[in-house]
């Protein structure tokens, strides 16, 4: 019987194909590294683009306050690379912040980083002006030095308690009713100026209006819910009566269907 004649190892096809894998390995390795070094090169590790100008548009806080957003995203003129800062990072640390809505942030090359943010805008003070908490529209709680300054004297709202767990960035869902009243009475019905709003009265809105920018406060009562369609039966019962028929009413709307005007305190409306 004759003898099988051995393969050399060479030739083999398993030999081959771990050859093949070998050396597309080796390669794909060397690409890797030459493609990090050259980004490294060109890019993250060039002294060109290093940081040494930040540019922030915004229209409030955060225009005075580059040192502020430095010492946030950790950003060293002189030091910190363009290409090594990741945007997106940036970004979600500045979305984080409570009196900020939105952010982008962008390189402009050589040296120059810029930053555009929207401010959130307070539309009412808690308790006065003087406590150092304002709400936005989406009643989002902020402290009121870090905010755009008001145009004018913004609405109080009183009658609430926050917790101790309220910071600033924190939804007040309790204010979400009064803060609609509010925003309807700048975009809808602009005659009406919302002055104060006391919430003390559980499952209530007590609003104080000034009317065509009068000088006496006409206190209305809401429900808690609906505001919408009670704000507009308001409106128009406003734009039915003058200044001297609805000075000393007082405006019950917690009635369903129903406005009561008063020259008294109203009785409590039928459960």
């Amino acid at each position: 019987m004759a003898q099988q004649q051995k393969v050399p190892v060479f030739k083999r096809p398993e030999f081959r194909v771990g050859l093949v894998v070998s050396i597309l390995a080796v390669i794909t390795t060397s690409t890797t590294l030459f493609i990090f070094a050259a980004n490294r090169s060109l890019f993250s590790g060039n002294p060109h683009f290093v940081l040494t100008r930040v540019m922030v548009n915004s229209s409030g806080y955060w225009r005075s306050n580059e040192n502020e957003i430095m010492k946030l995203l950790k950003l060293e003129k002189g030091r910190s690379n363009l290409f090594a800062l990741n945007l997106s990072d940036l970004v979600r640390k500045l979305d984080n912040e409570p009196n900020i809505e939105k952010a982008t942030v962008a390189r402009i090359l050589p040296d120059t980083l810029q930053i555009e943010i929207n401010e959130r805008i307070p539309r009412a003070f808690l308790y006065g002006p003087k406590s150092g908490w304002v709400v936005d529209s989406d009643a989002i709680l902020m402290e009121s030095a870090k905010t755009l300054p008001s145009k004018g004297m913004m609405p109080v709202i009183t009658g609430i308690r926050l917790k101790k767990t309220d910071a600033p960035g924190t939804v007040i869902p309790e204010l979400k009713e009064s803060l609609r009243i509010i925003m309807l009475s700048l975009t809808k019905y602009t005659d009406i100026k919302v002055n104060t709003i006391n919430l003390g009265i559980p499952g209530e809105i007590h609003v104080y209006f000034n009317y065509k920018n009068g000088i006496d406060a006409i206190p209305a009562y809401f429900p808690a819910k609906d505001v919408d369609e009670k704000l507009k039966s308001l409106n128009l019962y406003f734009m039915n009566n003058s200044a001297s028929e609805l000075k000393g009413r007082i405006l019950d709307l917690r009635f369903k269907d129903m406005l009561i005007s008063a020259a008294a305190e109203p009785s409590e409306p039928a459960k």
